[in-house]
């Protein structure tokens, strides 16, 4: 009870010292808001610090609602000032508490078969290390957001490992994620129903002014003749958090379903659980998914090495799909024949070889900028924000402008932009040591429960990878958070 009241008074300073600090008199929140600031804070580090595996779970109890802070307080203060919270609290916090846990227990970091994907880790730091002093780029602040883009959740990999020593305990952690988790799941199913029934202002009612950013400018796609798809942002403040937060679920619930937990009642819940993650998925508005979903059921088919045990995956893909698309269809008022077309015409948009989004265009588009790299941070999203001068003149450099005026969205065409030819190398090989060293590990495990989980966290991983086609979805909450807790979760089931 302790631990929740000092995380709940957290992330309440943490929207009030915004707050006050945008009042006109500094005084008040010198004399008022600091010492109410400081006592809070104060005891949540030192439970933190004292057990740094409680800021872990906080931080992932408090990622399902990471986004009503931006919410409340829009226009006050920028969203992405928000996202700080949970590295404010709960990171930075969990960092500091695991390096004193490991200097005065001194466990054992690197752990049998992870040590590749660590050098390439180490290959990735020197790198975008070295390419924070590119002459490219305009501002430090560019390369500071790009750094911490890059690398600050990478340490996450390391305390993923350590932070469950048993099934039971792993098990724990997946409900808790599961529970928390499925309230903005089921809030997004019912602002999708009130959308496309005609109830937007209901339906938005709660976000206020930062509907209009939540949603893209209230952003849809022409499906067919009067059949439009739109936008849906649930508890969050962009609807791809949202949607990457479902993959989250979607991975969690689909490893406590297939792992035969005993009792009848679970797996009826957890079966329920994951239908219901797979519609919110669908009804998202985010066009991915709709390729995305069925990939992740394959993958895991992929991964089943024992054949005659596929058929509960079978009976998810055939059942949860159809009846996902075809709720979303009827919400649509169109036909399935008209959404797979637009599906398909979507999946074309990007793996077409004349599409200006398609691999291969963005690749070559990025190598006639650059084959050495320009800088970190000259491609990252968030830092798009230190490109603006405190006049709110744009800051005239031709690279930047080169940049920024074209379609790089791509992770390859971000690497390529920030890190050079060599940085996608180094990149490719990370993510190679990271999905292979994950499935030697999992044929490690036989106990059909920690299976299970580790099917669906390596299926994640996998899926987000492939995500990474589309965009660097890995600059953004909540996966680049839950991809390397999650991996670091992976390499230690086999131990368990």
């Amino acid at each position: 009870m302790q631990f929740l009241l000092a995380i709940g008074c957290a992330v309440t300073i943490g929207i009030l010292i915004p707050i006050s600090a945008n009042i006109s008199d500094r005084y008040y929140w010198i004399i008022i808001m600091a010492p109410v600031s400081i006592m809070p804070v104060m005891v949540l580090y030192g439970i933190i610090l004292k057990r740094w595996q409680k800021g872990i779970y906080a931080l992932l109890i408090y990622m399902p609602f990471s986004g009503l802070p931006g919410i409340l307080l829009y226009p006050i203060i920028a969203t992405g000032w928000m996202t700080l919270i949970k590295d404010i609290f709960f990171i930075i916090p969990a960092y500091l508490g695991f390096i004193w846990w490991y200097s005065r227990t001194q466990k054992r970091l690197i752990f049998s078969g992870g040590m590749i994907t660590i050098i390439g880790m180490f290959f990735l730091v020197v790198l975008v290390i070295l390419q924070c002093f590119n002459p490219n780029i305009p501002n430090p602040m560019v390369a500071l957001i790009g750094l911490k883009v890059w690398l600050f959740y990478l340490p996450l990999f390391l305390l993923g490992y350590h932070l469950v020593n048993t099934k039971a305990h792993l098990v724990k952690l997946a409900q808790t994620i599961l529970a928390f988790g499925i309230i903005p799941a089921l809030y997004g199913i019912a602002q999708a129903i009130l959308i496309y029934t005609g109830n937007r202002d209901i339906a938005y009612a709660f976000h206020g002014l930062a509907a209009e950013g939540a949603t893209q400018m209230f952003a849809s796609f022409e499906v067919a003749s009067g059949a439009w798809l739109m936008r849906v942002p649930s508890l969050f403040t962009f609807p791809l958090q949202y949607s990457s937060f479902l993959l989250v679920l979607l991975s969690v619930a689909y490893g406590l379903w297939y792992g035969g937990i005993p009792k009848q009642t679970h797996r009826i819940w957890y079966f329920t659980t994951l239908a219901m993650i797979v519609v919110a998925l669908f009804t998202s508005g985010v066009r991915a998914v709709y390729t995305l979903v069925p990939a992740f059921f394959v993958i895991t088919l992929l991964l089943e090495r024992k054949w005659r045990k596929i058929w509960k995956t079978l009976i998810a893909l055939i059942s949860l799909v159809p009846v996902g698309l075809s709720i979303l269809v009827w919400l649509l008022g169109s036909t399935l024949r008209d959404f797979l077309n637009f599906t398909n015409d979507v999946i074309m948009l990007y793996l077409g070889t004349e599409s200006e989004f398609g691999l291969i265009h963005q690749f070559e588009y990025a190598m006639d900028i650059t084959w050495l790299g320009m800088g970190t941070g000259m491609n990252t999203g968030p830092a798009r924000y230190a490109f603006w001068e405190t006049g709110g003149k744009f800051t005239q450099s031709s690279y930047v402008n080169i940049v920024f005026d074209t379609m790089i969205e791509s992770f390859q065409g971000k690497v390529i932009i920030e890190l050079g030819i060599i940085g996608a190398i180094i990149v490719v090989f990370l993510l190679a040591c990271l999905i292979i060293t994950g499935y030697l590990k999992l044929r490690q495990v036989k106990d059909p429960t920690l299976r299970a989980i580790g099917i669906g966290l390596l299926a994640f991983i996998i899926t987000t990878v492939i995500y990474l086609y589309k965009g660097a979805v890995l600059d953004y909450d909540p996966l680049n958070v839950c991809f390397w807790l999650f991996a670091g979760i992976l390499m230690k089931i086999p131990e368990l």
